[in-house]
């Protein structure tokens, strides 16, 4: 079964999702509602090893939305996923940074 990793960056009204496979190749990327419907619909038939958030001041939403959806779940310095984004800081490009870190630390 292949390895798939997601990052999401999240926000109030909005989550952006990224999904990587174990060589870091992206897999499926998607902006969605940060309801359990909205996750299901960019997690559904993905079989993840884990989901990465960053610990913002959304996260313990976020961690139990997807805990109870029956998702491992890591939080990641806001700070130090912002220093190695720091020159093209946008949301895909943070889902995708937290999506390769939980892949690292595997």
């Amino acid at each position: 079964m292949q390895e798939l990793y997601a990052g999401i960056d999240i926000h109030k009204e909005k989550y952006v999702g990224c999904i990587v496979d174990a060589a870091g190749k992206v897999v499926r990327e998607h902006t969605f509602s940060p309801t359990p419907e909205g996750a299901q619909s960019f997690i559904a038939g993905m079989p993840l090893k884990g989901i990465a958030i960053e610990a913002c001041a959304m996260w313990r939403y976020a961690h139990l939305l997807l805990r109870e959806l029956g998702y491992t779940v890591r939080l990641s310095s806001a700070k130090k996923t912002h220093d190695i984004a720091c020159r093209k800081k946008t949301d895909k490009v943070d889902a995708k940074i937290l999506a390769d870190l939980l892949h690292l630390v595997r």
